[in-house]
């Protein structure tokens, strides 16, 4: 899942992907004058489809697709790093457009559009058992509740199977955890004592602090940050796919599918079980993003 200081998103909590506001800084300052105080931003209701934990400051690295796989792996570096920090990357705001440019996906994903972003900040890398280990039991000693308990088996690789609830309950949890004002309550009566921190409640829009804290990327700032800077790519990483640059399902049936082998990776299975790859090891997109795109739904 990937996290910015700021968005809701999609599930990959089967992976968890977070974004936060450029003006986080400036935050900070301001509650040390003045506690408890929030800032309101505008943008659209978060998107639960597929939550990953990526913090988009909680965008987390919601970044995306390069025009030519060959030619950016050649640009970008193909070494992961040996430990995935929680580095957050700007992506810039203004017009992208928006959409499935193949006619292949759902109708709800065309036609495509001009969609505006203002600038964010997201998570390079999808929010790792670690850090989320760190923040889950920082939260429940204060008094969070969430339905996911502590991960302990893979702490460099991506959460997975987090519901939405929780990974918005989590973004929460991060931003009280650093001196943040968290983005979600349970009414629009956005005050400390209506912070969400327990049960399944079905948030509006007017329960959101848009530009305050962590939250999950909305579906625009997702997409705006999976593309990479790049239009009319296919992936986040150029227009076809192989299991070199991701860890997925291979199928015959696609052109752009240029795999050696068909099904997933036989690398990444073990004892007839998929097994997740430790986040970042593929090359990112244009953003620096990294698994845009693979390894667990988002």
């Amino acid at each position: 899942m990937h996290v910015n200081l700021q968005a809701q998103s999609r599930n990959k909590f089967n992976s968890l992907s977070l974004t936060t506001p450029l003006r986080w800084e400036k935050e900070k300052a301001r509650r040390k004058k003045d506690k408890g105080r929030c800032v309101k931003r505008e943008g659209g209701m978060p998107s639960r489809r597929g939550t990953t934990l990526k913090c988009l400051l909680l965008i987390a690295s919601l970044g995306w697709c390069a025009i030519h796989s060959t030619g950016l792996a050649q640009q970008l570096s193909m070494s992961p790093p040996p430990e995935a920090t929680n580095k957050m990357v700007r992506i810039p705001g203004g017009p992208f457009q928006m959409g499935d440019s193949f006619s292949e996906g759902k109708l709800c994903e065309r036609p495509v559009r001009t969609v505006l972003v203002n600038d964010f900040y997201i998570d390079q890398y999808e929010v790792t058992e670690n850090l989320w280990n760190s923040v889950y039991l920082w939260a429940i000693r204060n008094g969070y509740q969430f339905d996911a308990g502590e991960f302990r088996q893979r702490p460099q690789h991506p959460v997975n199977n987090v519901n939405w609830f929780d990974a918005v309950k989590w973004c929460n949890a991060r931003s009280e955890q650093v001196g943040l004002v968290p983005a979600y309550y349970v009414s629009a009566e956005k005050v400390p004592s209506k912070v969400y921190r327990k049960g399944r409640v079905n948030l509006r829009h007017e329960c959101v602090l848009w530009d305050s804290g962590y939250r999950l990327p909305t579906e625009a700032e997702w997409e705006k940050a999976a593309r990479g800077g790049f239009p009319g790519g296919r992936f986040p990483v150029g227009l076809t796919i192989d299991h070199s640059l991701a860890n997925y399902y291979s199928s015959s049936l696609h052109s752009y599918d240029t795999a050696s082998t068909r099904g997933y990776c036989p690398a990444y299975v073990v004892r007839s079980l998929v097994r997740t790859r430790p986040v970042g090891s593929f090359i990112p997109n244009g953003y620096h993003l990294y698994d845009m795109a693979g390894n667990v739904s988002e």
